[in-house]
């Protein structure tokens, strides 16, 4: 049997999910978005990256709230990523879902 070779995006976004998943118990979906050469990794509610197969990219929620505009983040290591978005992510767990939606921490 043959081996697939994936897209750098789409391996990246796996070892996060890898990450996530041993590290911290936080199970993600994957999902390629071809058109951009890119993979997006939703890890919660308001919580979504993206990895270009360089690195991965996101907002820090409820940043636009305080902030007036989004603040991006990033990381190049998928475990250092994974430890970033686990705290990240029991935060958001932690707040009632309206709240992450409308932007803001309660």
């Amino acid at each position: 049997m043959g081996t697939v070779d994936l897209p750098p995006a789409v391996q990246m976004a796996l070892s996060l999910a890898t990450a996530l998943g041993r590290g911290h118990g936080i199970i993600v979906d994957v999902q390629p978005f071809l058109l951009q050469g890119e993979t997006l990794i939703s890890v919660w509610i308001g919580l979504v990256v993206r990895t270009d197969g360089r690195r991965y990219r996101w907002v820090v929620p409820g940043s636009q709230a305080t902030r007036g505009r989004p603040l991006w983040t990033w990381a190049k290591k998928p475990g250092r990523a994974a430890t970033r978005l686990a705290a990240e992510y029991e935060q958001l767990r932690t707040q009632p879902v309206a709240a992450t939606v409308l932007g803001a921490r309660c």
